[in-house]
């Protein structure tokens, strides 16, 4: 009596079903190599309780393989209107399906692995497939009323591999951090606290300001790394998708905070640098109008960014769900950016003003480096991923999925993804280089840019040695 009075429930809101939310997630999966410590890995899906209480999600499970003898959409078509149907009293009088709700799903071979289900609080919540064969394993879920909740936390898909709790996707990040970006950032931080321990204690000499700025540039980056890597740990270690583990949830969300805190401060520290900290001003008389732009950019690109934390590290997708933050961030990337570099353009004519040529010089070349040195490194680990897919497709039969597995276990493409690390390296690296020797220009935080009076105006070098330093300010603010 109850599985009638469900399967009356699915077919009316099959019947009214106008505007269904699909849902999507899609991984890698390696059953264990032996069978020593090593857990089953497996499919979970469940779907929150909370928000819901009243709805039905038709849920597909199948290895990638299996779309090439049936008739399920390959993964970028799923999100059309009729790619599966769902099966009602039509279909089901023509023997297409057997039980209402599911997808109609026609197989030319063994069904094996292709899982049809219903989920439903009231019914069945939550389903595990295990898996016993490596490949690339798929979850579609579409809903079967209107007014479904749309947002990333309702339907928690995991796939649960032999190592862990993360995707393989997020497992080779982890692996990347670990193996190459985290060494390389720590050994120049401890390179950086060396130097610096070095001029201050044993040289007894003062640090100047964009010295100062590269060392912040450098452990922020160190910090965002480790905070990267410490929530990727946590999240393959335990399972935060259940209710326990409350305080692990803290700590992952506040990792997540961390690392887009000192993202968006890092973004900060380099908006300041492209308006003239540490050439044209210093902590005193950096100009307010800049300070207040720069500080609600960065307050913006950390809202932002805060609204995509994700404690499970969940690759489901919503795919007909528009989240107008998502289009706003890279909007706000690319503001950014061209901010920094019209900032940059501008100060380096107001230091060919009123500084020598020597730190006119010095300060493109940090503009280069900064801007230049991210698309060189970016676009030489482009060419480097095509000539690597190229080399390993050529000569085999192989489809998109099955090229995809052979990369799983490729060391050179983990070597080819860590090149933005090393892009870091350069960058830090030749940055301190070019300031390295600067004592004779450095900017005294008490008096600002003793070396050199302007070429135009009545402020001389005697105001500036006399402490008149507001006289200079309004000068380069007015300047055209």
């Amino acid at each position: 009596m109850i599985k009638m009075k469900n399967y009356l429930i699915i077919l009316f809101s099959i019947f009214q079903l106008t505007t269904a939310i699909k849902f999507t997630s899609c991984s890698g999966i390696y059953p264990p190599k032996s069978n020593i410590s090593q857990p089953q890995p497996f499919i979970n899906v469940t779907i929150n309780p909370k928000t819901n209480q009243d709805f039905n999600y038709t849920t597909l499970i199948f290895h990638y393989k299996d779309i090439e003898n049936s008739n399920i959409p390959l993964l970028e078509d799923f999100i059309n209107t009729d790619s599966l149907k769902i099966c009602n009293e039509d279909q089901i009088r023509s023997r297409q399906c057997r039980e209402p709700g599911k997808f109609v799903v026609d197989y030319q071979y063994s069904d094996s692995r292709i899982y049809n289900e219903v989920l439903n609080i009231n019914h069945r919540s939550f389903l595990q497939y295990d898996i016993t064969e490596k490949g690339f394993y798929c979850v579609y879920i579409q809903s079967l009323e209107d007014g479904a909740p749309e947002g990333l936390n309702e339907i928690d898909v995991k796939f649960q591999q032999s190592t862990g709790y993360l995707s393989l996707d997020y497992l080779k990040v982890s692996n990347v951090l670990l193996q190459f970006q985290l060494p390389i950032v720590s050994i120049l931080l401890i390179f950086i606290m060396s130097r610096f321990f070095y001029i201050k204690t044993l040289k007894k000499g003062d640090v100047s300001i964009i010295q100062n700025s590269i060392f912040h540039y450098t452990y922020m980056n160190y910090l965002i790394t480790f905070s990267l890597f410490l929530k990727l740990w946590i999240n393959n270690k335990y399972d935060l998708s259940g209710s326990g583990y409350f305080f692990l949830k803290l700590i992952s969300f506040g990792l997540g905070s961390i690392t887009f805190g000192l993202e968006s401060l890092t973004w900060g520290l380099i908006l300041c640098l492209s308006h003239g900290f540490g050439t044209l001003y210093d902590r005193q008389t950096f100009p307010k109008r800049y300070s207040k732009k720069i500080i609600g950019f960065m307050v913006l690109n950390f809202l932002l960014k805060l609204t995509i934390i994700d404690l499970k590290f969940s690759n489901v997708q919503v795919l007909n769900f528009n989240n107008i933050t998502n289009g706003l961030k890279p909007i706000i990337s690319l503001i950014g950016f061209i901010w920094v570099i019209k900032s940059f353009y501008k100060t380096t004519k107001e230091i060919s003003i009123y500084f020598d040529l020597t730190t006119s010089k010095l300060y493109k070349k940090s503009g280069y480096i900064i801007f230049f040195t991210p698309i060189i490194v970016t676009l030489v680990m482009i060419i480097l991923l095509t000539f690597h897919f190229i080399n390993q497709s050529k000569n085999q039969n192989l489809n998109i999925v099955e090229l995809t597995e052979t990369f799983w276990d490729d060391k050179t493409l983990e070597y080819i993804m860590a090149i933005p690390s090393i892009g870091d390296f350069i960058t830090i690296s030749l940055l301190i280089w070019i300031w390295d020797n600067v004592d004779s220009q450095k900017i005294d935080e008490n008096n600002v840019a003793e070396y050199g009076a302007p070429e135009r105006g009545e402020l001389t070098l005697d105001n500036l040695k006399n402490g008149s330093t507001d006289e200079l300010t309004s000068l380069r603010e007015n300047t055209p």
